[in-house]
């Protein structure tokens, strides 16, 4: 029988009664103090470490009360330092204190608020007992989509040519397609060291990159300022939130890779099946972002690649903006950082836009951002995470917007706004070898993920 603590604010006392409750009809054994615990007793205090220490799992019921509970903290420190499972739930979005999150946040948490509650029930005695119970999960709002999937195959089976190696079964994708919230995906880490191939047994591939280095397209990029630091995606761990991890690289060492895996189908399928398998070894590669924008009337925002991008599909049509990612977007918190998505789509939208820094929280609904994947570039060894973000301002005036301010056309030249179903069709084109041409390679996936986001009708 799993053994449980159950952490809680004493203004919860319901609440755990309840869950304990529950719990124990599924089997378990509960330390709920209020019933275990006599407090008038000197021991008490050896007595609710004991408790804890003899339990497999600590179930954290969070509330306004207990996030800001100093009991509640020592309990959490505790079973962090003794390696017990915790399993946060909450029945409401709540904040939560920078002292909590620290032993909390590592964990899989469970919104009983995303499910109903027969189903949120259901799922915190699965994570308790293991077992799984009789019905499926459904979240409370749930998107149902079933047949956009059926354009899978048609889309990501091939990985050369452009294509997309990492399918719906192949990337990271949130359960009921409703997204990661910007604090779900927590930077956990950052190498600062360059990426060697010897740290991955690979030490004769770094010979092979330092001739590279003295070829004329690398001394070009040189002279012109573009083998600047570049932060690769080094690891990943996914359970409710995903945990990122960073290493230092340069954009001659990704170059250096895509150079071995372009036109190299056996070596674009060794990849794939790399990346699907999450392997610990990850190879160079450009960590980037890429905004799929809405505006108030339900556009989605597509843009034309300026020719001046040569080596990404010049003149082709994206449905996305992309921006890799920054030191400056999180060099201030690096260490379990929950905030880097949003300053790095706040930089996207200046730099990339030329959104002025005080019409950003103007303009930009920041509610509504959304991580919807983690994708992978099966045709140059690249990821990216797709983000969803609403702007308060409709199709016309985010065109007479970017008309106002002296935007570059370095990135892109034009605007071309799509509906929900038009972008379902851009998914639908890749099937059409011509029509395939017309589009960024990365635009089929981030369409599909669009109308998945959006439920469009069929």
């Amino acid at each position: 029988m799993e053994k449980v603590f159950i952490s809680y604010s004493s203004r919860d006392h319901e609440w755990a009664a309840d869950v304990c409750r529950l719990l124990e009809e599924h089997g378990a054994v509960c330390f709920l103090d209020q019933r275990d615990l006599d407090r008038t007793k000197s021991s008490w205090a050896a007595e609710l470490v004991r408790a804890l220490t003899e339990s497999r799992h600590a179930v954290l019921l969070l509330s306004r009360s207990s996030a800001v509970s100093n009991e509640v903290l020592n309990e959490m420190a505790n079973a962090s330092a003794r390696g017990i499972d915790i399993i946060p739930v909450l029945k409401e979005n709540i904040p939560i204190p920078e002292e909590l999150m620290y032993y909390i946040r590592k964990y899989e948490w469970i919104h009983l608020y995303e499910y109903s509650e027969e189903n949120g029930e259901e799922l915190l005695c699965e994570r308790v007992t293991g077992k799984k119970t009789h019905s499926e999960h459904k979240m409370a709002v749930r998107i149902d989509t079933p047949e956009l999937t059926q354009y899978e195959d048609a889309c990501f089976a091939g990985i050369n040519n452009g294509g997309y190696g990492a399918g719906l079964d192949k990337c990271l994708l949130q359960n009921g397609v409703s997204g990661w919230k910007p604090e779900d995906v927590v930077l956990e880490e950052v190498n600062y060291s360059d990426f060697t191939f010897a740290s991955i047994g690979m030490a004769e591939l770094d010979a092979a990159y330092e001739e590279y280095c003295q070829t004329r397209e690398v001394q070009k990029m040189r002279n012109r300022g573009n083998d600047r630091t570049r932060w690769m995606l080094a690891g990943i761990y996914q359970n409710r939130k995903i945990f990122i991890t960073l290493q230092k690289t340069r954009y001659s060492m990704t170059s250096f890779w895509w150079n071995q895996v372009r036109h190299n189908e056996e070596m674009q399928k060794k990849m794939a099946r790399h990346v699907f398998d999450m392997e610990d070894e990850f190879y160079p590669n450009s960590f980037c972002l890429h905004l799929i924008l809405e505006t108030q009337d339900e556009y989605l925002i597509g843009t034309r690649i300026s020719n001046n991008k040569k080596n990404d599909y010049g003149r082709s049509i994206a449905v996305t903006v992309g921006e890799q990612i920054s030191e400056i977007d999180f060099a201030s918190n690096t260490v379990n950082n929950d905030q880097f998505i949003h300053q790095w789509v706040k930089r996207t939208m200046i730099e990339e836009l030329n959104f002025k820094n005080e019409d950003y929280e103007r303009y930009v609904d920041l509610s509504s951002i959304r991580v919807l994947a983690l994708s992978y570039e099966g045709d140059i060894y690249n990821f990216a995470l797709p983000v969803f973000v609403r702007l308060k301002m409709d199709s016309e005036g985010f065109l007479a917007y970017l008309n106002t301010i002296n935007r570059s056309i370095d990135e892109f030249t034009d605007i071309i706004p799509f509906t929900a179903q038009e972008a379902l069709d851009i998914t639908r084109s890749y099937a059409d070898a011509e029509k395939r041409t017309m589009y960024h390679p990365s635009s089929f996936l981030r369409a599909l993920l669009y109308a998945m986001y959006k439920g469009a009708d069929q």
